[in-house]
């Protein structure tokens, strides 16, 4: 089944599909990602896995809501091009939403994310949402987290940064998706010197010694000084529209096989 975008429907359709429907309501962020990518990156590439993931679900009906675009990124100011909400905001936001989904007959919700900086609030809202609402199903997760075990094992011969923040694996995937809007003659070159504007080549931080829970974009991102020159996490120029497509395919594949784990309630 072709996936179908909230908004297109009338109100009507809407009350008659929720109820037997899966949800996706995907949270992103608008900020930088270096000088060779758009800002909207996170919001596109969540968007471009809920929609393939939709319509990947099979005979299973599945909607799309419209992306709450701004995020919890005030990591990456004063960068320009960083539109953020508190992080008070957008939890108070994304649990309205819930509650307008709900309100609207919804009882299976995946609430898909693509920005490493919401991904607590996203999972602390589910959990609070179904508190208060028991006959609710409703996931929260990231796509890479979702597939991470696929996708780390791509390039299994060098450490891809998964996600990373505007290295690598993101701009591999804007080369597939979109690949007019990577600016690959601005990418930033590999420098020693951490200090050197440049400079994109930090130290190589793997989710082995963080622990699962701790999102690597943002921890690297926070403890590295260099990364507040260049905004980006890791050397991109390894990026490809080929890997790029491997990625999409391995998230909407996995995030696909999670939209069926919803729907027969065994999530």
């Amino acid at each position: 089944m072709a996936y179908t975008a909230l908004e297109r429907l009338n109100r009507d359709e809407v009350g008659a599909r929720a109820p037997n429907a899966v949800a996706i309501l995907p949270t992103a962020a608008i900020e930088q990602h270096g000088p060779h990518n758009p800002i909207g990156l996170d919001t596109m590439c969540c968007m471009a896995v809920a929609r393939g993931a939709a319509e990947a679900a099979g005979e299973l009906d599945v909607i799309v809501s419209p992306p709450l675009h701004f995020g919890s990124s005030d990591h990456h100011r004063p960068f320009p091009g960083v539109l953020t909400l508190r992080s008070s905001t957008f939890s108070l936001v994304l649990l309205e939403l819930l509650e307008s989904l709900t309100l609207s007959g919804f009882r299976r919700i995946l609430i898909l994310n693509g920005h490493g900086g919401n991904i607590l609030l996203i999972q602390q809202a589910a959990r609070d949402f179904v508190l208060e609402h028991p006959d609710v199903r409703v996931a929260a997760g990231a796509y890479w987290d979702i597939a991470r075990p696929r996708l780390e094992a791509v390039e299994a011969s060098r450490q891809v940064h998964v996600p990373g923040h505007g290295g690598d694996f993101e701009t591999s995937l804007m080369l597939h998706l979109d690949p007019e809007l990577v600016r690959d003659d601005l990418l930033p070159i590999e420098h020693a010197d951490r200090d050197d504007p440049r400079s994109s080549g930090w130290p190589k931080l793997g989710m082995s010694t963080m622990g699962a829970s701790v999102n690597v974009a943002d921890v690297v991102y926070m403890s590295f000084p260099g990364a507040r020159i260049t905004g980006l996490s890791d050397d991109a120029r390894a990026s490809t529209a080929d890997l790029g497509r491997q990625y999409y395919k391995i998230a909407v594949e996995e995030t696909a096989r999670l939209i069926h784990t919803i729907a027969a309630g065994l999530g």
